[in-house]
């Protein structure tokens, strides 16, 4: 292929080299620089320039032209064109052409497509170009948060874009000098099209150019150009470029050559002709960048609207304004004073309940936070202050009452007893980095939607999530010490209950599903209990409860409790149960799993547990089809060849057994709900 290439180039080149009349340079190389500020750029550049049209005396001459730039700043450019010209009439040549332009800096790489179209004469030329950004034509920095004012956060960032536009530039060319120098002059405006990022607005700007350019034997060209506009405000630069021919040449004036070339009158009207319609293009090369750095509100993350705060800090001797530099002195006036979607921000004051023990009802979409995890701010955060965290508290009632679309995140919760945060009445909402002492969280009967409860600290107090249908609960490493039941839940609802620790508590994880299909993925905890530590009970015909329990680790007090109990059902209610068990390691406590009426049906896999006592499957029901295991030779002793250590009881009625497959076959989600 490059063989081919080169020999088309060749005889594109030199066809006609063995004419008498010789008409000058055709296919070349150019090298230049230049250097000062144009328009969209502030460094000068160096240039590699190739130009390959065929060597011919036809009225048609196309063309392809690439060039490569090296950018002071050791960033690329570079442009490759095709086009043609058009000798139509006899003093005048008609051109177009199409340019794809690629530009690399650090901020931005934009690309973009050209247009030009030419009306070349020996006494007046007339230029039209167009520019279109096609890819990478803006970039937004990452914010930086420069501080608050009143109840809004500012932020800073860097904004880059890349412009199109066109130009329409006429030429006028300066003859009546000594013959091997032409110099050439031309007016040229501009406009740069609006171009919008973040709000903020790059173009829409006219400007003009003027450059005089001084060629010197077709290889030699020096010249100087002046733009100005109200983006770029006066530019100057200046150029010196050499231009090698591929071809017969003009680099000697006074000598054999070229008088040789151009002493007949006829011979010399085609040379003029030739480099007429062989002359570069004129047009923009480095595609137009500009950079600014702008403030502008925070937003929130999520929703995308300007983030509205309200300050709290207890430690004011005056109610306040609620604003940053005056913040309210107390949760009461937070409350009353504050609106829906606004974000309340607990200030560390002097870290204790003074002034915040009257409790809060949020509104809707309002955000409680306080400084204990950072609070984020577009893409960025006020960072937190964990040294000094403000506590919560209320004599009556919950100390804090979600409403719906609510986040309580970063601030310590404290009651004797009862409910820290009241999340009954909340179908979305996000509980964070909370730590709650004697009280915990109750989400019980919640409306359908997103819950999530992440990364808190529950002492003697749990979290509540029962009779929830219709809905995605997330509870994602929480840490759970000293209460009766560390977590319960249940409902027709897709749960993922994950990465939690539990310590000490009188029972763990407790589920039930009533009514409906629902889908538990129980994975990766880490459970101590002094009774049992995992509790899932199905009284529902209208879908299984579909159970994946995976990867936990669980250690009892003794043999006598329970590290697992399945339940299909009670004596008097039928219930449906899909269950993998895998990967768990269980020790000091047994794994019980009973069928209890004969319409329930449980299908069953356990798989690579490793077991310290044993596993009880027990089925009560009359109907030995209710209870189907998969095993590994479709025995009791299968059972226990696919779990490590642990024996397997199988008392009373014999279970049905099926050959174990490898992955999870029966696990679907919940279908009106996907996990995020």
């Amino acid at each position: 292929m490059s063989t081919r290439v080169f020999v088309l180039t060749f005889l594109m080149c030199t066809a006609l080299l063995g004419d008498e009349c010789v008409l000058g340079p055709s296919c070349r190389f150019s090298l230049g620089t230049r250097q000062g500020k144009g328009i969209g750029y502030d460094e000068g550049y160096s240039s590699l320039d190739g130009f390959l049209t065929p060597n011919w005396e036809k009225p048609f001459q196309p063309f392809l032209d690439g060039r490569v730039h090296l950018i002071n700043n050791g960033r690329f450019a570079g442009n490759l064109g095709l086009g043609f010209r058009l000798m139509a009439l006899e003093n005048w040549a008609f051109g177009v052409n199409g340019y794809y332009d690629f530009r690399s800096e650090k901020s931005l790489s934009p690309h973009q497509m050209g247009m030009g179209l030419e009306a070349l004469n020996y006494n007046v030329d007339f230029r039209f170009n167009l520019y279109v950004p096609v890819a990478e034509t803006e970039r937004k920095g990452p914010a930086r948060l420069v501080g608050f004012e009143n109840n809004v956060a500012i932020v800073s960032r860097r904004l880059s874009a890349a412009y199109g536009g066109m130009n329409a530039e006429v030429g006028f060319p300066i003859r009546g000098f000594f013959e091997p120098i032409n110099l050439y002059f031309g007016l040229d405006p501009y406009y740069l099209f609006r171009k919008e990022v973040a709000g903020f607005n790059f173009g829409n700007s006219f400007g003009g150019l003027a450059r005089l350019n001084m060629r010197i034997l077709d290889c030699l060209d020096i010249g100087g150009a002046f733009s100005y506009d109200k983006l770029f405000h006066g530019r100057t630069n200046g150029y010196i470029r050499l231009s090698v021919p591929f071809g017969p040449n003009t680099l000697i004036y006074k000598g054999k050559r070229w008088k040789s070339y151009f002493s007949g009158q006829e011979c010399s009207s085609k040379a003029r002709r030739q480099r007429f319609l062989n002359q570069s293009v004129i047009r923009r090369e480095i595609i137009p960048m500009k950079q600014t750095k702008r403030k502008a509100l925070g937003q929130d993350p999520i929703s995308h609207q300007s983030l509205s705060l309200i300050f709290v800090d207890n430690t004011m001797t005056w109610p306040g304004a609620g604003t940053f530099e005056a913040p309210f002195h107390s949760l009461a006036l937070a409350e009353q004073h504050s609106t829906e979607g606004q974000t309340i921000y607990i200030l560390p004051g002097d870290g204790t309940s003074r002034h915040l023990d009257s409790g809060i009802v949020l509104k809707s979409g309002q955000h409680l936070h306080g400084p204990g995890t950072d609070l984020l701010i577009d893409d960025t955060f006020y960072p937190a202050t964990p040294k000094v965290i403000p506590t919560l508290k209320s004599s009556r009632g919950a100390v804090v009452t979600l409403t719906d679309n609510n986040q309580v995140k970063g601030v310590n919760i404290e009651k004797d007893q009862g409910v820290g945060i009241d999340a009954s009445q909340a179908s979305h909402f996000v509980i964070s980095h909370v730590n709650l002492i004697g009280c915990g969280i109750d989400a019980s009967l919640s409306p359908s939607g997103v819950k999530h409860f992440e990364n808190n600290h529950l002492q003697n107090a749990g979290i509540i999530v029962n009779d929830v249908n219709q809905s995605r609960v997330a509870i994602r490493q929480n840490s759970i010490e000293g209460a009766s039941i560390g977590i319960a839940f249940g409902g027709a609802s897709c749960f993922t209950i994950a990465e939690n620790e539990l310590n000490q508590v009188e029972k763990g994880i407790m589920g039930e599903l009533k009514s409906g299909q629902g889908f538990f993925a129980i994975q990766r905890n880490k459970i101590y209990t002094n009774g049992t530590a995992l509790g899932l009970l199905s009284t529902s015909v209208g879908g299984p409860a579909q159970l994946l329990i995976e990867g936990n680790t669980i250690t009892g007090r003794d043999h006598f409790d329970d590290a697992i109990l399945l339940l299909a059902g009670t004596r008097k209610t039928p219930g449906l149960i899909e269950a993998s068990i895998q990967e768990n390691d269980i020790l000091l406590s047994d794994v019980i799993i009973k069928v209890q009426h004969a319409d329930s049906h449980l299908k069953l896999k356990l798989l690579n547990n490793r077991i310290s006592d044993q596993s009880a499957l027990i089925n009560f029901s009359k109907n030995p089809a209710a209870f189907e295991v998969e095993s590994l030779n479709l025995n009791v002793s299968g059972i226990s060849d696919l779990n490590n250590n642990g024996n397997v009881l199988i008392p009373f009625e014999p279970v049905a057994f099926s050959e174990v497959e490898d992955g999870i076959r029966f696990f679907t989600p919940f279908k009106e709900i996907e996990e995020e």
